[in-house]
């Protein structure tokens, strides 16, 4: 019954948020940094992006939303769980342009109870403007 539940949660998640949020906003130093503490780094973007313009070094790669924009809760969750054993472990999640993860950082956060949730604000767009190591 839980996995019939993240749709419904994530669709409620996504309309109740406004721009407001607060949602820990990281810029690419402060993603650096929090790594280098043991802070998980989530690469939620599709397998067609990551090859496009790699990835963070040492980030997961678990997407979030399939190529039509639907939400893959269920299997990014199973994925997820194994990466972020607890609900006050310090995660990262990275997406292009920080939208996606955006939204995805507060469902985690406020429907999931995952405390300790940030996210790369500009993504992957930010990480590459600055020349940053990137993995093919």
């Amino acid at each position: 019954m839980k996995i019939l539940k993240y749709p419904v949660l994530l669709l409620l998640t996504l309309l109740t948020f406004s721009s407001k949020s607060e949602v820990l906003n990281l810029t690419p130093s402060d993603l650096a940094e929090a790594q280098l503490k043991g802070a998980v780094v989530i690469d939620i973007r599709t397998p067609e992006e990551w090859t496009e313009t790699g990835t963070i070094k040492n980030a997961a790669k678990i997407m979030f939303f399939d190529q039509q924009r639907k939400p893959r809760v269920s299997e990014f969750m199973s994925e997820f769980e194994k990466l972020v054993t607890s609900k006050d472990q310090r995660f990262i999640l990275v997406c292009r342009s920080g939208s996606r993860t955006k939204a995805v950082t507060n469902f985690l956060d406020k429907k999931l109870g995952y405390t300790n949730a940030a996210h790369l604000a500009k993504g992957m767009k930010q990480w590459i403007a600055e020349k940053r190591e990137v993995e093919k």
